[in-house]
């Protein structure tokens, strides 16, 4: 009896000593970190789920961290203080003529998508409606699709036309616009520091048509809904995630106050990393197309 308690004992142990071992050699799941630049619709357990959906990589666990500026942003992935990005492909495309040490990662391509508007106080009905109703005009009769093609394109390339001045009307209003600069080819700012960009055009196309006055003002990212409220803007751009809104963020409670304008202009999300990183994103095709259509409405 005595013998097979000691041999019941000496089982347990080393079933327990195996567990014990087991147990240490478990590998934690690495933290891999992603840049984001801040915009309106930042919740990390959205993102998060996107990102992880995107590349079916389970056993990656990711810290995002948000970035006011896109030069820090890729000022981060160079140094390597982040693994990667998320940004809007028109910009990453963009970038990979600028910045030689990139890589463009089209991982998850459709799954997320970034919708261009413009954001006013609700209170400032006269500049909603003018931008709102000049907007679905411009798309009605081909001429945002048509600066989309051409000036879109020709910013990415950089081998833009001359930009036109900006017209002045004398005595007519003026609109303050909040640009960040920052988000090239959408908006940038020239070596001879004027603002330029596709966004640009678009606000000197309906500054001819309407016969008011456009005056520019650099906001940082974060900064934007700070400078609607205080009044220091009319207007400033707004890029929302379309899919967000299947996952339960309330617009009625970002945007409270504001109201957004028709979408202009449609891309796709993808990831941007360094050439020398080794990257955890999976490849895949480039199958995005760059679009005037809004996917979801923007009420």
């Amino acid at each position: 009896m005595k013998k097979i308690v000691a041999m019941f004992m000496v089982c347990c142990l080393t079933f327990l000593l195996c567990a014990c071992s087991a147990d240490n050699t478990k590998k934690e799941v690495p933290k891999t970190k992603i840049g984001l630049l801040k915009t309106i619709c930042g919740k990390e357990e959205f993102i998060k789920s996107h990102f992880v959906a995107d590349h079916t990589s389970g056993t990656i666990d990711y810290d995002f961290v948000e970035y006011q500026t896109l030069s820090a942003l890729v000022s981060a992935v160079t140094i390597r203080d982040i693994k990667g990005f998320s940004i809007n492909e028109s910009t990453a495309q963009y970038l990979l003529g600028k910045y030689s040490e990139l890589s463009y990662n089209t991982a998850g391509t459709g799954t997320r998508t970034e919708d261009f508007s413009m954001v006013t106080l609700t209170e400032n009905k006269e500049v909603y409606d003018l931008l709102n109703e000049n907007i679905k005009q411009l798309k009605a009769d081909g001429t945002m699709q048509a600066l989309i093609d051409n000036s879109l394109t020709a910013y990415i390339q950089k081998d833009p036309e001359p930009t036109q001045a900006q017209p002045h009307y004398e005595g007519a209003k003026t609109i303050k616009i909040g640009l960040t600069g920052d988000l090239p080819p959408m908006d940038f700012v020239t070596p001879d520091g004027d603002f330029a960009g596709f966004n640009v055009e678009l606000l000197s196309e309906i500054a001819r048509r309407e016969q008011v006055n456009i005056e520019y003002v650099k906001v940082n990212s974060g900064d934007r809904k700070k400078y609607l409220q205080r009044g220091s803007v009319d207007a400033v751009f707004w890029s929302r995630t379309v899919n967000c809104l299947e996952h339960n963020v309330s617009w009625s409670e970002i945007i409270d106050g504001m109201s957004l304008t028709e979408s202009y202009f449609s891309d796709d999300t993808v990831y941007m990393n360094s050439k020398t990183t080794n990257t955890a994103f999976s490849s895949a095709g480039n199958s995005s197309s760059r679009r005037s259509d809004s996917k979801t409405s923007s009420k």
